[in-house]
């Protein structure tokens, strides 16, 4: 008998409403002011001076309140002549932004925080007037997504919820403690970018729906991006020609319980390349082709569209064969093959709706382990 399914979304809600509080946090108008931090301490050293400051723009009375508190601002410190770390954290010189995710001390930010070689004792993380080293990470491959333990306590924890709402010409919000809160346009809810022929080609263990905002250039990478009633529903991670790109929270969600217990990610493997006919064809194109993930691969032997022994293999998918849905889920252009699988756990034993050669048929497959 197959195992049962282990959606991870349900782990995760159960989770995450112990931890976060989701009915937590007033929503109304933001007063944004300007002040000088008080002095901070630094474990084990004597206080230093802060010269930081919170600054922002004039919002609308839609904007949410945001307590900065839950958002962390990462440094690297100087360094004195003598080799020792000049504890003194300047307006300007952040590296990147964090989201305080547990009372105990984990964070969010993004990738790039760490970009230029930059390791785990090179940074610290500023919350509120007090500094704290960083004790451990953990990358989440499939986002892109950086979780840090500080040693925390009694933090205040931040609400999340779902980025489904956002539309193209809609708007959010985001926040970093350094440039404050910001109302950013949303550009597109889309891949990464699509350049080249072979970037419709897409990996079941990628994720490639992010968001694309206009508005966010002053803002840090792992900054908070918000919905219309403060919840958080992203981290703000790069810019490029298209303005900046947000990973969505229900891309990294179900990976969460996993490392607050284990420190370690662990997601589902398929084990299949595809092009998404949901977000290449017009929606009024019938059939089959108009929805679905077409399983192609490149000529290059060692990226067949199925790989070898893996859990589609295994299942009897093959090049040409178009998943249109998981256990009843319509893949289409808000609900990519990538994060459809995302939100089960490694062994859950999935139906999916396969249109082939020989017509639809179902398909049970049992996700392996990504490595």
């Amino acid at each position: 008998m197959p195992a049962p399914l282990q959606k991870s979304s349900f782990i995760t809600t159960l989770v995450l409403s112990v931890i976060f509080g989701f009915g937590a946090g007033a929503v109304g108008m933001i007063v944004v002011t300007a002040y000088v931090l008080p002095t901070p301490t630094f474990p084990g050293t004597s206080p230093t001076v802060l010269r930081g400051r919170l600054a922002g723009t004039a919002l609308d009375e839609a904007a949410p309140s945001v307590d900065p508190a839950r958002a962390a601002v990462l440094f690297m410190p100087r360094i004195s002549r003598d080799g020792g770390p000049v504890h003194t954290y300047v307006s300007g010189e952040a590296v990147g932004a964090g989201i305080v995710l547990t009372s105990d001390g984990w964070l969010l930010t993004a990738e790039n925080t760490f970009a230029k070689g930059r390791t785990l004792q090179d940074v610290v993380a500023l919350i509120g007037a007090k500094a704290y080293p960083l004790k451990d990470m953990v990358k989440d491959p499939f986002t892109g997504v950086m979780f840090l333990k500080i040693e925390g306590n009694n933090l205040p924890v931040t609400a999340f919820g779902q980025s489904a709402d956002l539309s193209p010409g809609g708007f959010a919000f985001a926040f970093d403690a350094e440039a404050g809160l910001h109302r950013l346009g949303v550009l597109a809810y889309d891949r990464i970018s699509v350049a080249t022929a072979a970037d419709v080609v897409w990996s079941s263990e990628r994720a490639e729906k992010t968001v694309h905002l206009s508005g966010a250039d002053d803002l840090l990478p792992g900054s908070m991006v918000l919905g219309k009633k403060g919840e958080v529903i992203g981290v703000l991670a790069s810019h490029d020609a298209r303005g900046a790109r947000a990973i969505p929270f229900e891309a990294f969600s179900g990976v969460i319980s996993g490392v607050l217990r284990e420190k370690r990610v662990a997601r589902p493997y398929l084990g299949v390349r595809f092009t998404d006919l949901s977000g290449l064809l017009a929606p009024d194109v019938t059939h089959s082709a108009g929805r679905g993930a077409m399983l192609v691969g490149f000529a290059d032997p060692t990226r067949p569209a199925v790989a070898k022994k893996s859990p589609a293999d295994v299942a009897g998918l093959v090049a040409g064969d178009v998943i249109e849905a998981v256990n009843g889920e319509e893949v289409s252009v808000k609900n990519a093959l990538p994060e459809l699988l995302a939100e089960y756990q490694p062994g859950s034993v999935l139906t999916l709706t396969v249109l082939g050669a020989k017509g639809e048929r179902s398909v049970d497959v049992t996700l392996g382990t990504a490595k």
